[in-house]
């Protein structure tokens, strides 16, 4: 404040500075008001975020002011919730800055789809086909393929491609699998469902991935009045869950 208002040839007013210069000049008796309504942002799966200024001239007043709360409606757009609240003192007085989620108006947004697909490493004697490039114990041996009696046991295990196997056999412990997640976003004022986690469950995009589906995930997050929940199911390989494990 500068030596004037200190003085008291400014009153019922507040002066901010910023090195040297007046950067604001706001009336009245210093009690709360709204200065700033801030930017509404809506991202793509359709939450919108927003926040808003008050002003004081001390924060005790901000404190003990019911202005906003968590929980209470943005000033401006109403479907928009309090979830935080941050108080700062500044050159003139204090500020309360909230931030606000929620969405737009009344009708929900549409759920969105998306997919991930990467390659990852699994062992060779896994792939589906296995037997028939390299059998399935030393009389059925096929490419080079290395069985080995198991101790106090009629079966025998596959123990790598040996040093006469053919190009392209030889030394070859692992083979690249596709994982293709599917997930969905929703935002919804319902508690979100997470049950069905760990079941066989179709996804309601599958993107042309010809596959059994196991529902393996949910996360959600409470945004202002919202939930914003995440969805996500594997696809399973050639052969399928094995329904023996997953319901």
């Amino acid at each position: 404040m500068t030596n004037l208002a200190r003085a008291g040839f400014v009153r019922g007013a507040a002066l901010t500075m910023h090195q040297g210069y007046m950067a604001t000049f706001i009336k009245g008796d210093g009690a709360p008001r709204l200065i700033r309504s801030g930017t509404i942002v809506v991202d793509k799966y359709g939450l919108a975020t927003a926040t808003a200024v008050w002003w004081a001239y001390d924060k005790n007043i901000l404190l003990s002011s019911n202005v906003t709360r968590i929980g209470f409606p943005h000033p401006v757009v109403p479907t928009l919730s309090c979830e935080k609240m941050q108080f700062s003192d500044t050159d003139g007085g204090a500020t309360l800055e909230a931030s606000y989620a929620g969405i737009l108006g009344t009708a929900l947004p549409a759920p969105i789809d998306e997919l991930d697909t990467v390659a990852t490493e699994a062992p060779i004697d896994c792939h589906p086909d296995f037997a028939t490039f390299a059998g399935t114990n030393r009389a059925t041996a096929k490419n080079g393929a290395v069985w080995l009696p198991v101790p106090d046991s009629p079966y025998e295990r596959f123990d790598g491609f040996g040093p006469a196997a053919p190009a392209g056999f030889r030394g070859v412990i692992s083979f690249e699998i596709p994982i293709s997640i599917s997930r969905r976003t929703t935002i919804s004022t319902a508690v979100p469902e997470a049950t069905a986690v760990g079941t066989r469950r179709t996804p309601f995009q599958t993107f042309g991935i010809k596959a059994e589906w196991l529902l393996i995930g949910c996360s959600s997050q409470k945004r202002g009045n919202v939930y914003v929940t995440k969805y996500e199911w594997k696809a399973s390989g050639r052969n399928g869950w094995n329904h023996a494990f997953y319901s």
